[in-house]
């Protein structure tokens, strides 16, 4: 029966607020990945630190989800390994601490020493289009609405053919090995979004990843990742 994962897609508020804990502890473990990833270090070492600093802020969960570099960044989900960052390496890091095991995360994505101005430029039309897409969400909006925003709006950079990863899903209480809700975003859906649901919302192109996790209220929704959005070069 999907009669518990179904209630369970309508957080209380005070679940919303252990997630929004969770994300400021997100926010602690990505200052540590730009601290960190620098060239010359390696992927443990970024990962070491991310890992200690949601620790720290009093996260659970601490490991980072995805952390990969050089060419491997350009695949999502790619886990750190005994690579050592080379100048001008794409870092890929998404943070995933849990609070009470409610989990917030985000993505940014990270130069090692320099970036070009393409590199800038990127990240500035994924931030544009992310916020065209947001702007569509609310209750009661279908969900392929903001799918339709974001799926258009990648192609339309002329850097892929077609866009195939999630655009939201959602997130609430996870034990491993769950990370994440049964509810997905995508062409030709038919779920709308309500109040008090909350959802990971990215995006992923040439290996730049930028993303939120937000909550939806009776007006529209609550950014629960605060994080600067920008290429962070180290």
């Amino acid at each position: 029966s999907a009669i518990v994962s179904d209630l369970r897609l309508i957080k209380s508020p005070a679940e919303i607020a252990y997630q929004r804990q969770a994300g400021i502890v997100a926010e602690a473990g990505m200052n540590a990945a730009i601290e960190t990833a620098v060239s010359g270090a390696s992927e443990r070492d970024v990962a070491a630190a991310i890992c200690s600093a949601i620790i720290l802020a009093g996260g659970e969960r601490p490991g980072p989800g995805v952390l990969s570099s050089g060419d491997r960044a350009l695949y999502l989900h790619g886990a750190y390994t005994d690579r050592v960052l080379a100048p001008y390496d794409l870092v890929q890091v998404e943070v995933t601490p849990s609070v009470r095991y409610y989990n917030a995360r985000f993505m940014r994505p990270i130069k090692a020493g320099q970036a070009t101005q393409e590199d800038h430029d990127l990240v500035s039309q994924l931030i544009a289009i992310q916020d065209r897409a947001l702007n569509e969400v609310g209750p009661d909006v279908p969900a392929d609405l903001p799918d339709s925003v974001y799926r258009e709006g990648i192609v339309n950079t002329g850097l892929v053919e077609r866009y195939t990863n999630k655009t939201f899903y959602g997130l609430g209480c996870h034990m491993d090995p769950n990370d994440g809700e049964c509810l997905e975003a995508a062409p030709g859906c038919t779920w709308r979004f309500k109040a008090g649901m909350t959802f990971h919302t990215y995006l992923l192109v040439c290996g730049f990843g930028i993303s939120e996790t937000i909550t939806i209220t009776d007006s529209g929704y609550e950014r629960l990742t605060q994080f600067p959005r920008l290429l962070f070069v180290t």
